[in-house]
């Protein structure tokens, strides 16, 4: 049975297929419910550690530990070539701007090493601390104090290279993601009360979260032999968020997004490229791109090529033809795994003859037209 937002959409039939396909991608590129549980863990412990209030060198400046980044955003994709995942927190203390980046940083550095668990895989990085978990994932602690409107989620985090305070707003910038997604999010909620009991905010993944997760896997491949000139995920996250227009389907919302995302870069008065951030409009956050103009050319050309190969996918008619074309561009045992999974649909499908025919579908080996219909792949872990 298909998740009643997909059935209910006047699509065509082979873009909902391709979507379909791309979900099951995506849930290959994401990390697993076990690892998720197991960072989740990992996170309320060093959270505690750090929250504590009694005997703690932070506890006097009221330490507030909340999660930023990817595994915030609902982005999280598994690193090209490895398994280890990124998990970003922010450790923010009661402290006036008076004092120095490297004190403070220092204070959150000297509270994780009082913990022996943490001794010997915390170090110190340019604007966090870093906890490794061999060949799991890691946690990057970034600690802030309170900035100018702080109401707002601004703070100051340090920076090592310039030895001074840098403004940001991860709290901020996840609240702006959020009001983003919430029409569609609202959307599925009311499809999905009306077919299965309600789910809870955090299990609901949108298209938008979905085609930045297709988005980044692309990307990495792309530039994994020029991985200076490989746009930032904090870009890739902004432009595609101003581009989404609500899309329900993940294949038209991939290649609305990689449409409309030039069309948002702005420029400033010397006519330089801007991408500001939207929760901190003073942040250009392509400010690299003034001293290295050729990152925003190949920005484009590989947003380019992204509009090309889903053209190519909708060319294809076959699920061996697809798979090819997947692997070369979003990573071999992810990509056979979708496949495989959706094969075995499409076979369940059939055998319970829950199949709808029509034109301009995909055949899984043969002439044979079908379109499976099955339970959209919209909940996150």
């Amino acid at each position: 049975m298909a998740h009643a937002l997909y059935r209910r959409m006047n699509i065509d039939p082979k873009r909902k297929q391709f979507s379909e396909i791309l979900n099951l991608l995506a849930e290959e590129l994401d990390i697993s419910p076990t690892k998720r549980m197991d960072a989740a863990e990992k996170y309320r412990a060093v959270s505690d550690w750090l929250a504590a209030k009694e005997g703690s060198c932070l506890e006097r400046y009221k330490p507030e530990i909340y999660p930023h980044g990817s595994f915030r955003l609902g982005t999280v994709v598994r690193p090209l070539g490895r398994d280890e995942f990124d998990l970003d927190f922010t450790c923010e203390l009661q402290i006036n701007n008076s004092a120095r980046p490297d004190q403070v940083k220092g204070l959150v550095g000297q509270r994780l090493l009082e913990n022996g668990r943490y001794e010997g895989i915390a170090t110190p990085l340019n604007r966090c601390w870093r906890i490794n978990y061999a060949g799991d994932f890691h946690m990057d602690i970034m600690p802030g104090i309170p900035d100018v409107d702080h109401e707002l989620g601004n703070i100051l985090v340090s920076d090592r290279k310039l030895a001074s305070w840098i403004r940001s707003n991860p709290s901020g910038y996840a609240r702006w993601f959020d009001e983003v997604m919430k029409p569609i999010r609202e959307t599925i909620r009311f499809e999905v009360k009306a077919s299965v009991e309600a789910l809870p905010d955090d299990k609901i993944k949108t298209p938008l979260q979905v085609a930045i997760q297709i988005l980044k896997r692309h990307r990495d491949l792309r530039f994994q032999h020029d991985l200076d000139n490989r746009p930032g995920s904090i870009i890739l996250t902004t432009l595609a968020a101003k581009a989404y227009n609500q899309e329900e389907d993940l294949f038209s919302a991939i290649l609305a997004i990689a449409t409309g995302m030039p069309d948002k870069i702005e420029q400033d008065g010397e006519g330089h490229p801007v991408v500001l951030n939207p929760a901190n409009l003073s942040e250009n956050l392509a400010e690299k791109w003034k001293e290295h103009p050729e990152r925003l050319t190949k920005f484009k050309s590989w947003l380019a090529d992204v509009r090309t190969d889903l053209h190519a996918l909708l060319s294809k008619g076959d699920l061996p033809s697809i798979a090819e074309l997947l692997e070369d561009r979003f990573g071999t045992s992810e990509s056979k795994a979708a496949i495989r999974k959706h094969g075995e649909q499409l076979n369940e499908s059939h055998r319970l003859g829950n199949v709808v025919f029509g034109t301009g579908t995909i055949a899984v080996g043969s002439p044979s037209i079908a379109t499976p219909v099955r339970r959209n792949r919209f909940y996150g872990a």
